[in-house]
């Protein structure tokens, strides 16, 4: 299934689909290697980081997708889920200063 965003993918996820491409993440990714190109860096370095990002993000996104559908507030992003984005988000910036 095709999903917008996170969000769209979670709900996509809680109603069955088994294969979820998250559009944004993917055009994310995408422009910013095209840019990272077009300032000089070496394909080879891009590539690196672009899949770095992408296993730093599949390692997390069990632990996300668990605390947005645990929510019985219906609230779907919480505190909770915020703070293991946040958690997310500095990881992988650890990762790419590799």
């Amino acid at each position: 299934a095709r999903a917008f965003d996170r969000g769209h993918g979670y709900l996509l996820r809680q109603a069955g689909a088994d294969v979820i491409e998250s559009e944004t993440y993917h055009s994310a990714l995408e422009m910013g290697g095209h840019a990272m190109k077009a300032l000089g860096i070496h394909p080879f370095f891009v590539e690196q980081q672009k899949d770095t990002y992408k296993r730093v993000e599949a390692r997390k996104s069990e632990m996300l997708y668990q605390a947005w559908e645990d929510d019985s507030e219906g609230e779907r992003f919480d505190n909770n889920f915020r703070e293991l984005f946040i958690q997310l988000e500095e990881k992988m910036a650890e990762e790419m200063r590799k």
